[in-house]
Protein backbone atom coordinates (compact mmCIF):
# COMPACT_ATOMS: atom_id res chain seq x y z
CA UNK A 1 0.00 0.00 0.00
CA UNK A 2 2.85 2.27 0.98
CA UNK A 3 4.59 1.93 -3.11
CA UNK A 4 1.13 2.74 -4.33
CA UNK A 5 0.71 5.90 -2.32
CA UNK A 6 4.60 6.84 -3.14
CA UNK A 7 3.63 6.41 -7.03
CA UNK A 8 0.69 8.38 -6.89
CA UNK A 9 2.54 11.19 -5.30
CA UNK A 10 5.34 11.00 -7.77
CA UNK A 11 2.61 11.21 -10.60
CA UNK A 12 1.11 14.19 -9.24
CA UNK A 13 4.56 15.79 -8.83
CA UNK A 14 4.65 14.86 -13.14
CA UNK A 15 1.45 16.48 -13.21
CA UNK A 16 2.19 19.12 -11.67
CA UNK A 17 5.72 19.95 -13.60
CA UNK A 18 4.70 19.34 -16.87
CA UNK A 19 1.50 21.41 -16.52
CA UNK A 20 -1.27 19.69 -17.86
CA UNK A 21 -2.14 15.96 -19.13
CA UNK A 22 -0.35 14.52 -22.15
CA UNK A 23 -2.06 12.50 -24.82
CA UNK A 24 -2.66 9.09 -24.49
CA UNK A 25 -1.99 5.79 -26.12
CA UNK A 26 -4.61 4.82 -28.57
CA UNK A 27 -3.71 1.13 -28.76
CA UNK A 28 -0.74 -1.06 -28.06
CA UNK A 29 2.21 0.83 -29.49
CA UNK A 30 5.56 -0.63 -29.07
CA UNK A 31 8.50 1.44 -27.80
CA UNK A 32 6.10 4.49 -26.46
CA UNK A 33 7.25 6.25 -23.55
CA UNK A 34 5.19 9.17 -23.12
CA UNK A 35 2.38 7.66 -22.13
CA UNK A 36 0.57 9.04 -18.58
CA UNK A 37 -3.07 7.57 -18.45
CA UNK A 38 -4.52 3.66 -18.55
CA UNK A 39 -4.42 1.99 -22.03
CA UNK A 40 -8.37 -0.35 -22.08
CA UNK A 41 -6.23 -2.95 -24.33
CA UNK A 42 -4.85 -5.91 -22.18
CA UNK A 43 -0.95 -6.32 -22.49
CA UNK A 44 2.13 -6.49 -20.59
CA UNK A 45 2.26 -3.42 -18.10
CA UNK A 46 -0.56 -2.19 -19.61
CA UNK A 47 -4.53 -2.50 -18.20
CA UNK A 48 -6.57 -5.21 -17.51
CA UNK A 49 -9.88 -5.25 -16.32
CA UNK A 50 -11.09 -8.79 -14.97
CA UNK A 51 -13.42 -10.38 -12.00
CA UNK A 52 -12.80 -13.15 -9.72
CA UNK A 53 -15.46 -15.15 -8.49
CA UNK A 54 -14.51 -14.87 -5.30
CA UNK A 55 -15.51 -11.25 -5.54
CA UNK A 56 -19.69 -11.44 -5.79
CA UNK A 57 -20.51 -9.00 -7.54
CA UNK A 58 -17.49 -6.73 -8.01
CA UNK A 59 -14.98 -6.74 -10.83
CA UNK A 60 -11.41 -5.97 -9.98
CA UNK A 61 -9.45 -3.38 -12.10
CA UNK A 62 -5.90 -3.46 -12.37
CA UNK A 63 -3.98 -0.84 -14.46
CA UNK A 64 -0.84 1.16 -14.18
CA UNK A 65 -0.27 4.55 -14.97
CA UNK A 66 3.22 5.78 -17.13
CA UNK A 67 4.79 1.96 -17.35
CA UNK A 68 5.28 2.25 -13.02
CA UNK A 69 5.99 -0.82 -12.16
CA UNK A 70 3.72 -0.37 -8.98
CA UNK A 71 0.17 -1.18 -10.54
CA UNK A 72 -3.44 0.50 -8.63
CA UNK A 73 -5.77 -2.45 -8.17
CA UNK A 74 -9.76 -1.29 -7.25
CA UNK A 75 -12.93 -2.84 -6.97
CA UNK A 76 -16.10 -1.55 -9.06
CA UNK A 77 -19.49 -2.77 -8.33
CA UNK A 78 -20.81 -5.01 -11.08
CA UNK A 79 -19.90 -7.35 -13.53
CA UNK A 80 -20.02 -5.28 -16.78
CA UNK A 81 -18.61 -2.26 -16.11
CA UNK A 82 -18.85 0.27 -18.87
CA UNK A 83 -15.98 2.54 -19.65
CA UNK A 84 -17.43 5.83 -18.04
CA UNK A 85 -18.15 3.88 -14.66
CA UNK A 86 -13.97 2.56 -15.03
CA UNK A 87 -12.94 6.35 -14.80
CA UNK A 88 -15.13 7.42 -12.52
CA UNK A 89 -13.22 5.04 -9.92
CA UNK A 90 -9.71 6.18 -11.52
CA UNK A 91 -7.14 8.74 -8.81
CA UNK A 92 -6.91 10.97 -11.44
CA UNK A 93 -9.42 13.07 -13.69
CA UNK A 94 -9.00 14.69 -16.73
CA UNK A 95 -8.95 14.16 -20.49
CA UNK A 96 -7.74 10.54 -21.60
Amino acid sequence: ATQLEEAKRRLLEEDRARGGPCSMAAGPSKGATSRRYPVAVPSSNQSTLRRKQDTGDFTTAIFSFCDENVPYRIKIPGQNVTLKQFKEYLPKKGSY
